[in-house]
């Protein structure tokens, strides 16, 4: 597990470093339209909902408040990282134990890397509310992508360590829980004056991952 974990933290290391290199090469040929578009005041709205499935066939969706939705400019290079995390995840435990950190760097190296351009409010963020609806207003017309983020705790229960373990070995901390997380990645076009709606729902998820809680 030792040299699993190794390589997730390598992975996701890698994956911030591209896109910080990739951003510092195209970032201005990615941000002039959208520049151009704000300056000249052509701008729409984002918005939406976000829900669960219902827990019957009569019954109605549920709402989900507090997910994180951050919404960027679009990036080929973004989008090349976010689906490799995708595909890695799939493909080992390694990969799948590091997916959502992974999602989670990549997200903030970019707007690092916007902020530091000087481009910071070009990054839209905020969290649904308690009907689970988001909006995002004067967004300039272009290519974005919105990335949702939705977390739910869950407890192990587990048998601790006796007394006489804990004094004759030397224990690796252990998993009290974990943070099952779902994420959903929308490309977006926002035309000038127009409004695009979205909806949010367990059906079109684009990822689901985990994050170990240790004592």
């Amino acid at each position: 597990m030792r040299t699993g974990n190794f390589r997730c933290r390598g992975l996701v290391l890698a994956l911030a470093l591209a896109w910080a290199g990739s951003v510092e090469e195209n970032l201005q040929s990615l941000l002039a339209p959208l520049i151009a578009a704000k300056n000249a005041g052509r701008t729409g709205e984002v918005a939406g909902a976000v829900a669960g499935e219902a827990k019957t066939p009569e019954g109605s969706a549920i709402p989900r408040p507090g997910v994180l939705l951050t919404l960027v400019p679009r990036s080929p290079k973004l989008l090349g990282e976010l689906e490799e995390v995708k595909t890695r995840a799939r493909e080992s435990e390694a990969g799948y134990l590091g997916a959502a950190t992974g999602v989670a760097r990549l997200r903030e190296s970019a707007e690092q890397a916007l902020v530091g351009a000087g481009a910071g409010d070009l990054i839209f963020s905020g969290r649904s509310d308690a009907r689970g609806s988001f909006v995002f207003s004067s967004v300039p017309a272009g290519e974005w992508l919105l990335l949702g983020q939705h977390e739910t705790f869950h407890r192990l229960q587990r048998r601790g360590p006796s007394p006489r373990e804990r004094r004759d070995f030397r224990l690796s901390p252990q998993p009290v829980g974990y943070r099952a997380v779902t994420y959903w990645l929308v490309p977006v076009r926002v035309a000038g004056g127009g409004a695009v709606r979205l909806a949010l729902t367990d059906r079109n998820l684009w990822l689901r991952g985990v994050v170990l809680e240790h004592e």
